[in-house]
Parts: structure tokens; sequence; C-alpha cells
């Protein structure tokens, strides 16, 4: 019996080139411009779990901000974006404000962006480093040269790369230091999302050296 595939071509997967122009180079070795594996064990000394799909909104779903040590499983489905929890937190922290924030995500809307740059400009957020992926970039480039336009001016760190990460980081002025880790990115969905908010100084600096040794390597 003959070979059904014995005349089919082979694809030479080395010959394929990116679809977008900010990939090339890059499709052989998406970690070359990382900075190694990283691993954070961290004992929870609670865990709180709440389900969003009927709340109204991110402030009554989170209700609070978390103790030292705790942490809030959510889920969640179109009654917010990841943004609001940013907002959220700087509700339940004030008059404290937000002196770092660390953002990666793939991508982000217009209104979140408006908003981050409103919160900035009044003073209620400090520092911002942003991290974004180089997919979006090329989808979006419009919004993205606007991204890196206004923050930049504002002083602030931009980079995109090759990235699925999707964290927020906050440390507030008085110095609790909040994390969220989640399925989300920056920018509204109607799918079902996790989200895990956490009080753990610790974390936030296993996150941020990461991001701030990216950042000053594509300075």
């Amino acid at each position: 019996m003959n070979d059904p595939f014995s005349n089919l071509n082979c694809i030479d997967l080395d010959g394929l080139q990116p679809v977008f122009d900010e990939l090339v180079g890059l499709e052989k070795d998406a970690g070359r411009e990382w900075v190694g594996d990283r691993r954070h064990v961290r004992r929870t000394d609670k865990a709180v779990m709440l389900d969003a799909r009927r709340l109204q909104n991110a402030v009554e779903h989170i209700g609070r901000l978390p103790e030292p040590g705790e942490a809030f499983h959510l889920v969640t489905a179109k009654r917010y974006s990841l943004w609001h929890v940013v907002k959220s937190v700087l509700h339940f922290a004030a008059p404290e404000t937000i002196a770092y924030l660390g953002i990666a995500t793939l991508g982000f809307s217009k209104t979140n962006l408006d908003e981050l740059l409103v919160e900035i400009d009044i003073g209620r957020i400090g520092k911002v480093d942003f991290l974004f992926s180089v997919y979006f970039k090329s989808n979006e480039r419009e919004s993205c040269e606007r991204l890196a336009h206004e923050l930049t001016t504002r002083g602030q760190r931009v980079v995109a790369m090759l990235t699925h990460a999707k964290v927020l980081l906050l440390e507030l002025t008085d110095g609790r230091s909040y994390v969220v880790e989640s399925s989300a990115n920056l920018r509204s969905c109607s799918s079902i999302e996790q989200i895990v908010l956490i009080h753990d100084v610790d974390l936030l600096d296993f996150h941020r050296q990461w991001i701030d040794e990216i950042m000053r390597a594509k300075k």
C-alpha cells in the first residue's frame, strides 16, 4: 500500500516570518530579553472566597481591603474591569494614595488609560511602571503611541514586549502593599475573570523586582 503522506510537502518552521513587524528577530527566542524564571512561596494565613457575578460593582464586591497575609479570591463576569480594582483600593485607602503602581497587562482600553492619567495628574497615583504586550501594540498602534507619549512625558516608564502577564502592584503612601494577580487585562471583557487581591509586601517586592529589571534593560 502506498503511503498517502509520502507526497506531502514539509513546512520549514524556521523559515516562517512573524505577522507583525515588531516581532521580527524575536520569534525564535522570546525569552532572550527575559531576566530569568522566578519563584515566590507565600504562606496564606487567611483566604476569602467571593463571587461577584450578581453584584453591582467592584467596591461592593471587594467590601474592604485585605489585612496583612490575607488574600481575597474573586470571580466576576462583566460587572467591572481590572482597572476598577485600582479605583476600589483608592476608595478604601482614602485619604492615603498610591505611591507606586506597577502594571503588567496584555492590553488596555482608552477609557482606562484616560482614567489612569487623571489619577496621576491629580496626585492620587505617583510612580507608574507600565508593561504591555507587543502583540497589542501591533494591533492598536495609535493607542500605544499615545500611552507611551502620555506616560513618559509624566516621567513614568513604559515597555512593550512579549508578555502575557496580568499583575497589578499597589504600594500605598502609608506603606501598605497590595498585589493583584488576575486573568483579566486592563480593559473591559465579557468573559468570566478571576482576580486575587493580596496584602503582602514580600509578594509586591517579588513582582516589582522583575518588572524593574525589564524596565531598566529597555531604557
